[in-house]
This record gives structure tokens, C-alpha cells and sequence, in this order.
């Protein structure tokens, strides 16, 4: 299976609105960036998991801690990475009720994984997984958000983890 990357000009370079958003070509959506990552594997620990979110010039890095589950304590670049998602959609549901109106946003991840099954693309199978796609899924269903894959080039939440 082949597969090309399509990203609209607008991930390479989003133009400032007020407010200091970058919104998408036809400024009807503010355009944000999640990621995660996870040092290491589950078993041998070199660091913290850490997720990040971007919404224009506002940065957000954050540790993550184990998921506990009843086999013990998981870590995982998805864990990490729905977690950043997570920490999105909360930022952005804050945003609209301090801002007492909704907004329109395009929310961009590297992890094609978390994006399909937010879209509803892929089910999620992976036990430790369904609780936070129930949580981002939750979230996100009081707001007005589409999904997109990205490059990991053009994430900008990720660089932050770099």
C-alpha cells in the first residue's frame, strides 16, 4: 500500500492572526499541533513521557505520567501522544467557555493512529488505549474540531519534544 503525504500549504507556514492563532487558508479554522513521546520503552524507562500541544504562539509541554493499569504501569508513544491530544482538547474547551463562543479548529498530529481513530477510521483495540480515546472523544465532541495527519516535519508540538 502506497501513500503520499498531502499537507495544505498552510502547515508549512500559518499565517498570525489576531490574537496570535494561526488559522487555516480560508481562516475559518485556528490551526493546533499535539504530540507525545516516550524515552525509551515500557520496560526500560530513560526519561519521563512528556506530551506537547502548539495553538499558535501559545506552547505547552507537559510530564505524563505511567498509565496504570491492572497489569502494572504502561508507557508508550500512544499513551504519550493521546495524552497531548488530551491536553488540547481541555486547553481548547477552556478557551471557548472563557471566550463565551465557539471556535473552529484544525487539530494536527503526527500519530496516524490516535488521528484515524479519532476520525473514526480505526477502532480501538488496544485495551489501555480505550479510556483515553473515550476521554479525547468526549472532549472533543463539544467542540468543533476536524482531524489531520501530519508530517512529523511539520509538527510543531513535536519539535517541542525534541
Amino acid at each position: 500500500m502506497s501513500f503520499a503525504w498531502v499537507v495544505p500549504p498552510i502547515l508549512k507556514s500559518p499565517p498570525a492572526f489576531p490574537g496570535g492563532t494561526a488559522a487555516s487558508r480560508d481562516a475559518s479554522r485556528t490551526v493546533c499541533f499535539f504530540d507525545g513521546a516516550c524515552p525509551g520503552n515500557q520496560f526500560a524507562q530513560k526519561g519521563p513521557m512528556k506530551a506537547a500541544f502548539v495553538i499558535g504562539e501559545k506552547e505547552s509541554v507537559r510530564n505524563v505520567p505511567d498509565l496504570r493499569t491492572p497489569d502494572g504501569p504502561m508507557r508508550s508513544n500512544n499513551i504519550a501522544e493521546y495524552h497531548g491530544l488530551i491536553f488540547l482538547l481541555r486547553h481548547l474547551r477552556d478557551l471557548d467557555r472563557d471566550r463565551g463562543s465557539k471556535g473552529a479548529y484544525l487539530i494536527c498530529g503526527d500519530s496516524q493512529l490516535v488521528i484515524r481513530q479519532m476520525r473514526g477510521e480505526y477502532r480501538v483495540r488496544t485495551p489501555h488505549l480505550v479510556p483515553l480515546h473515550e476521554e479525547a472523544s468526549r472532549l472533543s465532541s463539544g467542540l468543533d474540531v476536524d482531524f489531520r495527519a501530519v508530517p512529523r516535519t511539520q509538527n510543531r508540538a513535536g519539535l517541542l519534544l525534541e
